[in-house]
């Protein structure tokens, strides 16, 4: 009898015992809940979510979700500020730009968003006629500190094709051929441009240089036996019905060479060294001459008939020249040239 009262007493201690632990549990479980704080940490990529106990700081938070402060990095909320629950914090990560003025580019990270505060970082102070003037472009930002008559300009400019020009043994009869076009490049510029009172730009600096793409040279094959001639003037080569030899003489536009001084050519044009030669009759006017003996002058060689002379007969040439001493000292020579069509 004694012996089940004892067995009796023991379970009493024992249930006894469960439901002290279940109630102390129930009751932490009770606590912690409304003990627990969530707060929000917004970043540029995520919103983060964190709960956690009592009154945590800004810095206990987000070491709490993991997230790590850089240099320059900015919370709207101080570190050591004590959070409640429904609490947000927001994190700005520092980026990089550039600060910038005719004299000196800066480059440096910063979460800041006021103009002031960054050119401050930057060591720019601010004038009161100053101005500040962003721009992101080519995955850029720059923050440019302005004169009332300066302003921040992005630009694109074409970048030409060349023309290439490759002899071929035979084109089937034809002279040339295109076997690739051309297609111009492309550069892009940020610019600081500095205008005058007439709102002209008078000056410029340019802050960043990009080939955004790179031009495709057009390629012409050309017949080696095709007439056409590779002039001094980088140009495209240029076809001809004829090939010669000349007595070339110089002349100027004085009363000696020309019997008077108006320097006006007899089609009417006024006399232009490098330009204007006189030929015979058979050259019509605005034909164009090659004289390989001249490619390295400004004008590859290539002239105009635009004057007559009375000397002047077959495969006879006058080159006009800017002063007598010139023409006398060009004389009389044998040239080679080509009549360009």
């Amino acid at each position: 009898m004694s012996f089940f009262r004892e067995h009796i007493k023991t379970n009493k201690i024992f249930f006894c015992c469960i439901a002290f632990i279940l109630a102390f549990f129930v009751g932490l479980a009770i606590f912690v809940k409304s003990a627990s704080v969530n707060i929000s940490i917004n970043t540029p990529d995520d919103t983060v979510k964190v709960t956690t106990i009592g009154n945590p700081t800004t810095a206990e938070v987000l070491a709490k979700a993991d997230i790590e402060l850089n240099a320059y990095d900015y919370t709207d909320v101080a570190l050591d500020e004590k959070l409640e629950s429904g609490d947000e914090v927001t994190v700005t990560r520092a980026k990089s730009i550039m600060v910038t003025d005719t004299k000196k580019t800066v480059a440096i990270k910063t979460a800041l968003t006021s103009e002031t505060d960054i050119m401050e970082q930057a060591g720019f102070n601010l004038d009161d006629d100053d101005t500040v003037q962003y721009m992101n472009k080519e995955g850029l930002s720059f923050y440019a500190h302005l004169k009332k008559n300066q302003k921040l300009i992005y630009e694109e400019d074409p970048i030409k094709y060349k023309t290439v020009y490759k002899k071929v043994a035979t084109l089937g009869g034809a002279e040339e051929k295109v076997t690739q076009d051309g297609k111009n490049g492309k550069i892009k510029y940020i610019k600081i441009v500095t205008y005058g009172k007439d709102k002209k730009a008078k000056s410029s600096k340019t802050l960043y240089k990009k080939v955004a793409s790179k031009p495709k040279n057009k390629i012409v094959q050309v017949a080696e036996d095709a007439k056409i001639i590779y002039t001094g003037s980088g140009s495209a080569p240029k076809k001809y019905s004829q090939k010669i030899s000349v007595v070339a003489t110089g002349y100027c536009p004085c009363a000696q060479c020309c019997g008077k001084s108006t320097g006006i050519t007899a089609s009417g044009a006024r006399a232009t060294a490098g330009r204007t030669v006189a030929a015979w009759s058979g050259l019509s006017f605005g034909t164009q001459v090659y004289f390989p003996y001249f490619s390295v002058n400004g004008n590859g060689g290539v002239f105009t008939v635009e004057d007559r002379g009375g000397a002047i007969t077959g495969n006879r040439i006058d080159i006009f020249f800017s002063s007598h001493s010139q023409a006398l000292s060009f004389g009389r020579r044998t040239l080679e040239c080509y009549i360009l069509k």
